[in-house]
Protein backbone atom coordinates (compact mmCIF):
# COMPACT_ATOMS: atom_id res chain seq x y z
CA UNK A 1 0.00 0.00 0.00
CA UNK A 2 1.25 3.49 -0.76
CA UNK A 3 -0.48 4.73 2.42
CA UNK A 4 -1.71 2.20 4.93
CA UNK A 5 -4.76 2.24 7.16
CA UNK A 6 -2.63 2.69 10.34
CA UNK A 7 -1.09 5.78 8.78
CA UNK A 8 -4.52 7.12 8.00
CA UNK A 9 -5.73 6.37 11.52
CA UNK A 10 -2.85 8.37 12.90
CA UNK A 11 -3.80 11.41 10.82
CA UNK A 12 -7.56 11.40 11.49
CA UNK A 13 -7.47 13.01 14.95
CA UNK A 14 -5.58 15.97 13.51
CA UNK A 15 -8.01 16.22 10.62
CA UNK A 16 -11.08 16.10 12.84
CA UNK A 17 -9.59 18.68 15.14
CA UNK A 18 -8.70 20.94 12.23
CA UNK A 19 -5.49 22.94 12.13
CA UNK A 20 -4.29 23.37 15.70
CA UNK A 21 -4.54 27.04 16.63
CA UNK A 22 -4.55 28.45 20.12
CA UNK A 23 -7.52 30.69 19.30
CA UNK A 24 -9.64 28.10 17.48
CA UNK A 25 -13.36 28.69 17.92
CA UNK A 26 -16.50 26.59 17.73
CA UNK A 27 -19.59 27.74 15.86
CA UNK A 28 -22.90 25.95 16.33
CA UNK A 29 -25.57 25.69 13.65
CA UNK A 30 -28.32 26.76 14.04
CA UNK A 31 -27.58 28.16 17.52
CA UNK A 32 -24.95 30.69 16.38
CA UNK A 33 -25.66 30.80 12.63
CA UNK A 34 -28.84 29.87 10.81
CA UNK A 35 -26.95 28.27 7.91
CA UNK A 36 -23.82 26.16 7.53
CA UNK A 37 -22.51 28.47 4.79
CA UNK A 38 -22.82 31.51 7.04
CA UNK A 39 -20.82 29.74 9.75
CA UNK A 40 -18.11 28.81 7.23
CA UNK A 41 -17.94 32.43 6.09
CA UNK A 42 -17.32 33.62 9.65
CA UNK A 43 -14.83 30.89 10.58
CA UNK A 44 -11.05 31.04 10.42
CA UNK A 45 -8.68 28.17 9.62
CA UNK A 46 -8.68 25.73 12.53
CA UNK A 47 -12.21 26.58 13.67
CA UNK A 48 -14.92 23.94 14.10
CA UNK A 49 -18.50 24.16 12.91
CA UNK A 50 -20.86 21.80 14.72
CA UNK A 51 -24.21 21.15 13.06
CA UNK A 52 -27.25 19.98 15.01
CA UNK A 53 -29.42 17.11 13.80
CA UNK A 54 -31.76 17.97 10.95
CA UNK A 55 -31.85 18.59 7.20
CA UNK A 56 -29.92 21.44 5.58
CA UNK A 57 -29.94 22.71 2.02
CA UNK A 58 -26.97 22.78 -0.31
CA UNK A 59 -24.96 23.75 -2.17
CA UNK A 60 -22.29 24.26 0.49
CA UNK A 61 -18.73 25.41 -0.19
CA UNK A 62 -15.80 24.71 2.15
CA UNK A 63 -12.73 26.59 0.91
CA UNK A 64 -10.71 26.93 4.10
CA UNK A 65 -9.15 24.60 6.69
CA UNK A 66 -12.17 24.28 8.95
CA UNK A 67 -13.95 21.19 10.24
CA UNK A 68 -17.67 20.92 9.54
CA UNK A 69 -19.13 18.05 11.56
CA UNK A 70 -22.54 16.91 12.66
CA UNK A 71 -23.42 16.58 16.30
CA UNK A 72 -25.67 13.54 15.92
CA UNK A 73 -24.06 11.64 13.02
CA UNK A 74 -24.98 10.89 9.43
CA UNK A 75 -28.13 9.01 10.35
CA UNK A 76 -29.70 12.17 11.76
CA UNK A 77 -28.07 14.96 9.77
CA UNK A 78 -28.69 15.43 6.04
CA UNK A 79 -27.28 17.82 3.45
CA UNK A 80 -29.69 17.93 0.52
CA UNK A 81 -28.79 19.31 -2.88
CA UNK A 82 -30.81 21.08 -5.54
CA UNK A 83 -30.20 18.48 -8.27
CA UNK A 84 -28.16 20.84 -10.45
CA UNK A 85 -24.77 21.04 -8.70
CA UNK A 86 -22.64 19.21 -6.13
CA UNK A 87 -24.16 19.27 -2.65
CA UNK A 88 -20.75 20.04 -1.10
CA UNK A 89 -17.69 21.55 -2.79
CA UNK A 90 -14.40 21.34 -0.90
CA UNK A 91 -11.23 22.96 -2.24
CA UNK A 92 -7.74 23.66 -0.93
CA UNK A 93 -5.09 25.43 -2.97
CA UNK A 94 -2.29 25.76 -0.42
CA UNK A 95 -1.77 23.13 2.27
CA UNK A 96 -4.40 21.34 4.31
CA UNK A 97 -8.01 21.97 3.45
CA UNK A 98 -11.25 21.35 5.27
CA UNK A 99 -12.87 18.27 6.76
CA UNK A 100 -16.50 17.15 6.43
CA UNK A 101 -17.65 14.58 8.99
CA UNK A 102 -20.89 12.82 9.88
CA UNK A 103 -23.47 13.75 7.23
CA UNK A 104 -25.78 12.10 4.71
CA UNK A 105 -25.20 13.81 1.37
CA UNK A 106 -28.03 13.41 -1.14
CA UNK A 107 -29.94 15.02 -3.99
CA UNK A 108 -26.95 16.42 -5.87
CA UNK A 109 -26.41 16.58 -9.63
CA UNK A 110 -24.46 18.26 -12.38
CA UNK A 111 -21.49 17.49 -14.57
CA UNK A 112 -18.64 16.69 -12.16
CA UNK A 113 -19.64 15.29 -8.78
CA UNK A 114 -23.27 14.98 -7.81
CA UNK A 115 -22.78 14.67 -4.05
CA UNK A 116 -19.23 15.93 -3.54
CA UNK A 117 -16.64 17.88 -5.53
CA UNK A 118 -13.27 17.48 -3.76
CA UNK A 119 -10.09 19.22 -4.87
CA UNK A 120 -6.81 19.26 -2.98
CA UNK A 121 -5.86 18.10 0.50
CA UNK A 122 -9.37 17.73 1.94
CA UNK A 123 -11.04 14.96 3.95
CA UNK A 124 -14.48 13.36 4.20
CA UNK A 125 -15.15 11.10 7.18
CA UNK A 126 -18.13 9.04 8.42
CA UNK A 127 -20.53 10.17 5.70
CA UNK A 128 -23.25 8.49 3.65
CA UNK A 129 -23.35 9.64 0.02
CA UNK A 130 -26.54 8.37 -1.57
CA UNK A 131 -29.02 9.17 -4.30
CA UNK A 132 -26.84 11.56 -6.32
CA UNK A 133 -26.20 11.68 -10.08
CA UNK A 134 -23.78 13.41 -12.43
CA UNK A 135 -22.06 13.02 -15.78
CA UNK A 136 -18.80 12.13 -14.00
CA UNK A 137 -18.82 10.86 -10.44
CA UNK A 138 -22.40 10.46 -9.28
CA UNK A 139 -21.32 10.44 -5.65
CA UNK A 140 -18.04 12.34 -5.84
CA UNK A 141 -15.53 13.88 -8.26
CA UNK A 142 -11.95 13.94 -6.96
CA UNK A 143 -8.93 16.07 -7.86
CA UNK A 144 -5.66 16.56 -6.00
CA UNK A 145 -5.10 14.36 -2.94
CA UNK A 146 -8.37 13.97 -1.05
CA UNK A 147 -8.83 11.45 1.75
CA UNK A 148 -12.06 9.51 2.36
CA UNK A 149 -12.54 7.36 5.44
CA UNK A 150 -15.61 5.34 6.42
CA UNK A 151 -17.72 6.82 3.61
CA UNK A 152 -20.61 4.74 2.26
CA UNK A 153 -21.59 5.38 -1.35
CA UNK A 154 -24.96 3.88 -2.23
CA UNK A 155 -27.39 4.18 -5.16
CA UNK A 156 -25.49 6.90 -7.01
CA UNK A 157 -25.33 7.04 -10.82
CA UNK A 158 -23.24 8.58 -13.59
CA UNK A 159 -21.99 8.01 -17.10
CA UNK A 160 -18.53 7.32 -15.62
CA UNK A 161 -17.87 6.53 -11.98
CA UNK A 162 -21.28 5.76 -10.52
CA UNK A 163 -19.99 6.54 -7.02
CA UNK A 164 -16.57 8.17 -7.55
CA UNK A 165 -14.63 9.63 -10.50
CA UNK A 166 -10.90 10.34 -10.13
CA UNK A 167 -10.02 13.25 -12.36
CA UNK A 168 -6.66 13.87 -14.07
CA UNK A 169 -3.60 13.33 -11.83
CA UNK A 170 -5.67 12.79 -8.68
CA UNK A 171 -3.96 10.73 -5.97
CA UNK A 172 -6.78 9.71 -3.66
CA UNK A 173 -6.93 7.57 -0.55
CA UNK A 174 -10.15 5.72 0.23
CA UNK A 175 -10.02 3.74 3.46
CA UNK A 176 -12.82 1.63 4.96
CA UNK A 177 -15.25 2.87 2.32
CA UNK A 178 -18.26 0.91 1.05
CA UNK A 179 -19.73 1.06 -2.46
CA UNK A 180 -23.19 -0.47 -2.82
CA UNK A 181 -25.65 -0.55 -5.73
CA UNK A 182 -24.08 2.28 -7.72
CA UNK A 183 -24.31 2.26 -11.50
CA UNK A 184 -22.64 3.78 -14.55
CA UNK A 185 -21.71 3.04 -18.12
CA UNK A 186 -18.02 2.95 -17.13
CA UNK A 187 -17.01 1.94 -13.59
CA UNK A 188 -20.13 1.15 -11.62
CA UNK A 189 -18.54 2.28 -8.36
CA UNK A 190 -15.20 3.86 -9.30
CA UNK A 191 -13.67 5.30 -12.47
CA UNK A 192 -9.94 6.14 -12.44
CA UNK A 193 -9.28 8.33 -15.45
CA UNK A 194 -6.17 9.19 -17.47
CA UNK A 195 -3.63 11.68 -16.14
CA UNK A 196 -2.25 14.78 -17.83
CA UNK A 197 1.08 15.51 -16.15
CA UNK A 198 1.34 12.35 -14.02
CA UNK A 199 -0.52 9.18 -13.19
CA UNK A 200 -3.99 9.24 -11.70
CA UNK A 201 -3.95 6.77 -8.80
CA UNK A 202 -6.42 5.39 -6.24
CA UNK A 203 -5.34 3.69 -3.02
CA UNK A 204 -8.14 1.61 -1.51
CA UNK A 205 -7.89 0.01 1.92
CA UNK A 206 -10.47 -2.34 3.44
CA UNK A 207 -13.04 -1.41 0.81
CA UNK A 208 -16.33 -3.14 0.08
CA UNK A 209 -17.78 -3.23 -3.45
CA UNK A 210 -21.16 -4.96 -3.66
CA UNK A 211 -23.93 -5.08 -6.27
CA UNK A 212 -22.57 -2.28 -8.45
CA UNK A 213 -23.32 -2.41 -12.19
CA UNK A 214 -21.83 -0.96 -15.37
CA UNK A 215 -21.41 -1.62 -19.07
CA UNK A 216 -17.67 -2.02 -18.37
CA UNK A 217 -16.07 -2.52 -14.96
CA UNK A 218 -18.92 -3.46 -12.63
CA UNK A 219 -17.05 -2.09 -9.62
CA UNK A 220 -13.87 -0.39 -10.94
CA UNK A 221 -12.70 0.80 -14.32
CA UNK A 222 -9.19 2.21 -14.73
CA UNK A 223 -8.12 3.81 -18.01
CA UNK A 224 -4.44 4.71 -18.50
CA UNK A 225 -4.12 5.09 -14.73
CA UNK A 226 -3.46 2.91 -11.69
CA UNK A 227 -4.96 1.68 -8.45
CA UNK A 228 -4.15 -0.51 -5.48
CA UNK A 229 -6.77 -2.29 -3.38
CA UNK A 230 -5.88 -4.13 -0.19
CA UNK A 231 -8.05 -6.22 2.14
CA UNK A 232 -11.10 -5.37 0.04
CA UNK A 233 -14.12 -7.39 -1.05
CA UNK A 234 -15.77 -7.44 -4.48
CA UNK A 235 -19.08 -9.31 -4.50
CA UNK A 236 -22.04 -9.55 -6.88
CA UNK A 237 -20.89 -6.76 -9.18
CA UNK A 238 -22.04 -6.98 -12.80
CA UNK A 239 -20.85 -5.71 -16.17
CA UNK A 240 -22.85 -6.02 -19.34
CA UNK A 241 -19.68 -6.08 -21.44
CA UNK A 242 -16.24 -6.59 -19.81
CA UNK A 243 -14.96 -6.96 -16.26
CA UNK A 244 -17.61 -8.09 -13.79
CA UNK A 245 -15.66 -6.47 -10.94
CA UNK A 246 -12.65 -4.74 -12.54
CA UNK A 247 -11.85 -3.51 -16.06
CA UNK A 248 -8.34 -2.29 -16.89
CA UNK A 249 -7.51 -0.43 -20.11
CA UNK A 250 -3.86 0.53 -20.59
CA UNK A 251 -3.47 0.79 -16.82
CA UNK A 252 -0.33 0.27 -14.73
CA UNK A 253 0.61 -0.20 -11.96
CA UNK A 254 -2.41 -2.01 -10.53
CA UNK A 255 -2.53 -4.39 -7.57
CA UNK A 256 -4.99 -6.48 -5.57
CA UNK A 257 -3.65 -7.73 -2.22
CA UNK A 258 -5.54 -9.86 0.30
CA UNK A 259 -8.80 -9.25 -1.54
CA UNK A 260 -11.86 -11.44 -2.01
CA UNK A 261 -13.62 -11.48 -5.38
CA UNK A 262 -16.71 -13.67 -5.53
CA UNK A 263 -19.97 -14.00 -7.44
CA UNK A 264 -19.17 -11.22 -9.90
CA UNK A 265 -20.48 -11.60 -13.43
CA UNK A 266 -19.75 -10.35 -16.93
CA UNK A 267 -22.02 -10.86 -19.90
CA UNK A 268 -18.94 -11.30 -22.09
CA UNK A 269 -15.29 -11.50 -20.83
CA UNK A 270 -13.66 -11.41 -17.43
CA UNK A 271 -16.07 -12.47 -14.70
CA UNK A 272 -13.81 -10.93 -12.06
CA UNK A 273 -11.22 -8.94 -14.07
CA UNK A 274 -10.74 -7.98 -17.71
CA UNK A 275 -7.37 -6.56 -18.86
CA UNK A 276 -6.49 -4.97 -22.19
CA UNK A 277 -4.10 -2.57 -23.96
CA UNK A 278 -0.95 -3.43 -22.00
CA UNK A 279 -2.43 -3.28 -18.53
CA UNK A 280 -0.37 -4.66 -15.66
CA UNK A 281 -1.92 -6.32 -12.58
CA UNK A 282 -0.31 -7.97 -9.54
CA UNK A 283 -2.54 -10.24 -7.43
CA UNK A 284 -1.30 -11.48 -4.03
CA UNK A 285 -3.06 -13.37 -1.26
CA UNK A 286 -6.50 -13.11 -2.84
CA UNK A 287 -9.44 -15.50 -3.11
CA UNK A 288 -11.13 -15.37 -6.51
CA UNK A 289 -14.13 -17.68 -6.57
CA UNK A 290 -17.44 -18.39 -8.28
CA UNK A 291 -17.21 -15.54 -10.78
CA UNK A 292 -18.85 -16.00 -14.17
CA UNK A 293 -18.21 -14.78 -17.70
CA UNK A 294 -20.56 -15.72 -20.50
CA UNK A 295 -17.78 -15.77 -23.12
CA UNK A 296 -14.41 -16.52 -21.51
CA UNK A 297 -12.24 -15.90 -18.46
CA UNK A 298 -14.47 -16.59 -15.46
CA UNK A 299 -11.71 -15.31 -13.20
CA UNK A 300 -9.41 -13.25 -15.45
CA UNK A 301 -9.45 -12.27 -19.10
CA UNK A 302 -5.94 -11.23 -20.15
CA UNK A 303 -5.85 -9.79 -23.64
CA UNK A 304 -2.56 -9.95 -25.61
CA UNK A 305 -0.01 -7.40 -24.42
CA UNK A 306 -1.30 -7.24 -20.85
CA UNK A 307 0.52 -8.81 -17.89
CA UNK A 308 -1.02 -10.63 -14.94
CA UNK A 309 1.07 -12.06 -12.08
CA UNK A 310 -0.56 -14.10 -9.31
CA UNK A 311 0.98 -15.31 -6.03
CA UNK A 312 -0.32 -17.04 -2.89
CA UNK A 313 -3.92 -16.85 -4.08
CA UNK A 314 -6.86 -19.25 -4.20
CA UNK A 315 -8.94 -19.57 -7.35
CA UNK A 316 -11.90 -21.94 -7.65
CA UNK A 317 -15.36 -22.27 -9.14
CA UNK A 318 -14.87 -19.58 -11.80
CA UNK A 319 -16.74 -20.30 -15.03
CA UNK A 320 -15.65 -20.94 -17.70
CA UNK A 321 -12.22 -21.41 -16.14
CA UNK A 322 -9.97 -19.27 -13.97
CA UNK A 323 -7.94 -17.67 -16.78
CA UNK A 324 -8.27 -16.79 -20.43
CA UNK A 325 -4.92 -15.65 -21.78
CA UNK A 326 -1.30 -15.74 -20.65
CA UNK A 327 -0.50 -15.16 -16.98
CA UNK A 328 2.48 -15.60 -14.67
CA UNK A 329 2.28 -18.07 -11.77
CA UNK A 330 4.54 -16.74 -8.99
CA UNK A 331 3.84 -19.76 -6.78
CA UNK A 332 1.81 -20.83 -3.74
CA UNK A 333 -1.46 -20.66 -5.65
CA UNK A 334 -4.32 -23.07 -5.02
CA UNK A 335 -7.03 -24.10 -7.44
CA UNK A 336 -9.26 -26.12 -5.08
CA UNK A 337 -12.13 -24.92 -2.94
CA UNK A 338 -10.83 -24.42 0.61
CA UNK A 339 -12.59 -25.69 3.73
CA UNK A 340 -15.39 -23.39 4.85
CA UNK A 341 -14.57 -23.81 8.58
CA UNK A 342 -12.78 -26.12 11.01
CA UNK A 343 -15.57 -28.70 10.86
CA UNK A 344 -15.31 -28.90 7.06
CA UNK A 345 -12.68 -31.65 7.17
CA UNK A 346 -13.31 -33.53 3.94
CA UNK A 347 -14.20 -32.92 0.30
CA UNK A 348 -16.47 -31.69 -1.12
CA UNK A 349 -15.52 -28.55 0.78
CA UNK A 350 -18.23 -26.02 1.44
CA UNK A 351 -20.67 -28.79 2.40
CA UNK A 352 -20.91 -30.44 5.83
CA UNK A 353 -21.84 -34.10 5.46
CA UNK A 354 -21.02 -37.63 6.62
CA UNK A 355 -17.55 -37.39 5.07
CA UNK A 356 -16.68 -34.67 7.59
CA UNK A 357 -17.94 -36.79 10.51
CA UNK A 358 -15.89 -39.78 9.39
CA UNK A 359 -12.85 -37.56 8.91
CA UNK A 360 -13.21 -36.23 12.45
CA UNK A 361 -13.55 -39.72 13.91
CA UNK A 362 -10.43 -40.85 12.07
CA UNK A 363 -8.43 -37.78 13.12
CA UNK A 364 -9.60 -38.06 16.72
CA UNK A 365 -8.59 -41.73 16.93
CA UNK A 366 -5.17 -40.87 15.54
CA UNK A 367 -4.85 -37.83 17.84
CA UNK A 368 -4.35 -35.68 14.78
CA UNK A 369 -4.36 -31.89 15.23
CA UNK A 370 -7.32 -31.62 12.83
CA UNK A 371 -9.53 -33.06 15.61
CA UNK A 372 -8.17 -30.79 18.35
CA UNK A 373 -11.21 -28.50 18.56
CA UNK A 374 -11.10 -27.41 22.21
CA UNK A 375 -8.60 -26.46 24.90
CA UNK A 376 -6.35 -27.70 26.31
CA UNK A 377 -4.34 -28.04 23.10
CA UNK A 378 -2.91 -31.49 22.49
CA UNK A 379 -5.43 -33.29 24.71
CA UNK A 380 -8.10 -35.23 22.80
CA UNK A 381 -11.20 -35.72 24.93
CA UNK A 382 -14.96 -35.24 25.09
CA UNK A 383 -14.59 -31.45 24.86
CA UNK A 384 -13.20 -31.81 21.33
CA UNK A 385 -16.11 -34.06 20.35
CA UNK A 386 -18.69 -31.63 21.73
CA UNK A 387 -17.10 -28.64 20.02
CA UNK A 388 -16.96 -30.46 16.67
CA UNK A 389 -20.65 -31.40 16.99
CA UNK A 390 -21.56 -27.79 17.86
CA UNK A 391 -19.74 -26.44 14.81
CA UNK A 392 -21.14 -29.14 12.54
CA UNK A 393 -24.77 -28.45 13.46
CA UNK A 394 -24.25 -24.68 13.49
CA UNK A 395 -23.31 -25.00 9.82
CA UNK A 396 -20.40 -23.27 8.17
CA UNK A 397 -21.03 -23.84 4.46
CA UNK A 398 -20.33 -20.83 2.21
Amino acid sequence: MRLTSPALAATLPALLAGTTLSMAERFDVPANFTSIQAAIGAANPGDEIVVAAGEYSGPIRIDKAVTVRSQAGAGQTTLRGNGGSPVVTMESTDGQGGTLAGFTVTGGGGENGGGLFLAGDVAVVDCNVTGNSAQNGGGAFLLGSPMLNRVHFEANSASAGGAVFLGPDADALMDNCAFTANEAQLGGALYVGPGRDGNTFATIGAGSFESNTADEGGAIMAVMSGFEAGQSTFSRNTSWMKGGAVRLVGSTPCALTECTMSLNESDTWGGAVDMSEQSDLYVAGCEVSQNTAQAAGGGFEIEPGSALAVVASTLWGNQPGNFEGVWEDLGDNSFAQPPACDADLAAPFGVLDMADILAFVSAFAAEDAAADFAAPEGLFDLRDVIEFINQYFAGCAR
